[in-house]
């Protein structure tokens, strides 16, 4: 059940209209904002209503995830999907949906964004959303928004996945090219849908675009709805684009990618390589930012029909770039179950420092730290079984991540009480 909680006027440094919403059935506690945007004398939109969902255990946000619809179609329900809400739990980003009515950032629909966020910063207590990037995914007209979103203020943007719009600006994209980008056409959607996107991907690849294309098999103008994708392109891009840390009062330094650092996928043969190996034109290949992105970038494109990987091994390459013979890392967990401390051990993988998170029954993070391992031998972690907040985890079935960059590993624990 959802009760309005209130609505006020914010008049401090934007105008428009705020209030909260108490969310109940989620996975973790949290709140859900709203804000409709108002169109000043010099703006040409009529609708920017926003709402987004701030995962409460989330103590910096690191991005906004900001799911857009076609237009006309309201987005904002996306911030009640559980299966979302627990992705931005695990990621500590928040969920942003909006209905809007203008793709065109001149109309002052972009700042009408910014402004939502700025508003939001207030009562969710994250003053960093002032600053916080945006990973965009959208379909239909909301890919072409995100798209011209991107071009208008790439410096904001993560990433963005846009899927099968038809009408996205052909101007030039500039520093947007730097900004890593997922483009979806479908093999029988219109032919126009096509070869919109398709020009944008060609004409800015040969430039060096971090962008991917990817023709889905057998469809027309349909969303495309496999999460093990998209999802693995956001751990990808928000892995290798948003640094460690940053001060929380600035804009965050985004990192840029190099062209040379990614996986290159042939849209003719499907074959996939590591980018100094590829031995196609990479003008017209896509571009992945890591080994994973680009074995399901090919899966889908060729419908599971094709495996082939261009042969690779330079000497120097690390773990992101390429697949490492008799590379497979381990996490194994000592005693399991357990009703008190319990030992997790990671094991070959080359030396770095990884994320480990320990995940509840519902997605909700219990807690997190980063690991430095060797590269030889195993690495040995104690959880003391209690949560963030020094408090005991109740039992129950918990979930620990390895993040290597390139893939997870995920081994269920089994807490007793």
């Amino acid at each position: 059940m959802i009760q309005s909680a209130g609505v006020r006027r914010v008049t401090a440094t934007f105008l428009g209209v705020l209030s909260l919403v108490a969310i109940c059935a989620a996975p973790t506690s949290a709140a859900l904002y709203d804000y409709t945007a108002l169109p000043d004398s010099a703006d040409t939109f009529t609708t920017a209503i926003f709402r987004i969902f701030v995962p409460d255990q989330a103590r910096t946000l690191r991005g906004v995830y900001f799911y857009v619809n076609p237009y006309n179609s309201d987005s904002r329900f996306i911030t009640e999907d559980l299966e979302f809400q627990s992705l931005m739990a695990q990621t500590d980003f928040a969920l942003l949906g909006a209905r809007l009515d203008n793709v065109n950032m001149d109309s002052g629909i972009g700042d009408a964004v910014l402004e939502a966020l700025d508003a939001f910063a207030i009562p969710s207590e994250h003053p960093e959303l002032h600053h916080t990037p945006l990973f965009f995914e959208g379909y239909s007209w909301g890919g072409q928004f995100s798209y011209h979103f991107t071009k208008w203020l790439p410096g904001r943007v993560i990433g963005f996945v846009t899927q099968k719009g038809g009408y996205h600006n052909t101007d030039p994209a500039g520093d947007a090219i730097q900004v890593p980008g997922y483009m979806f056409i479908g093999e029988l959607d219109l032919d126009y849908r096509i070869e919109n996107l398709t020009g944008i991907f060609e004409e800015h690849r040969s430039l060096g675009a971090r962008w991917v294309l990817a023709m889905q098999p057998g469809a027309g103008h349909e969303r495309v709805m496999d999460r093990d994708l998209l999802d693995d392109y956001f751990h990808a891009v928000i892995g290798k684009r948003l640094p460690p840390s940053w001060n929380l009062g600035e804009p965050v330094p985004l990192r840029a990618l190099t062209e040379e650092g990614g996986w290159l996928g042939n849209r003719t043969t499907h074959e996939i390589g590591f980018f100094p190996c590829y031995d196609a034109d990479p003008d017209f290949a896509s571009w992945c930012p890591r080994r994973s992105v680009a074995d399901k970038w090919q899966a889908f494109v060729s419908d599971g029909a094709v495996t082939d990987t261009i042969p690779c091994l330079p000497a120097g390459a690390d773990s992101d770039q390429i697949p490492l013979a008799g590379h497979q890392p381990l996490l194994r967990i000592a005693p399991n179950p357990t009703d008190g401390p319990t030992a997790i051990y990671l094991e070959q993988c080359l030396a770095g420092t990884y994320p480990l998170t320990i995940f509840g029954p519902n997605g909700e993070v219990i807690r997190r730290w980063s690991v430095s391992h060797a590269g030889t031998g195993p690495t040995q972690f104690v959880w003391d079984g209690r949560d963030h907040r020094g408090l005991p985890a109740s039992a129950g079935v918990y979930f620990v991540r390895w993040d290597l960059g390139t893939e997870t590993k995920t081994t269920p624990l089994r807490l007793v009480r």
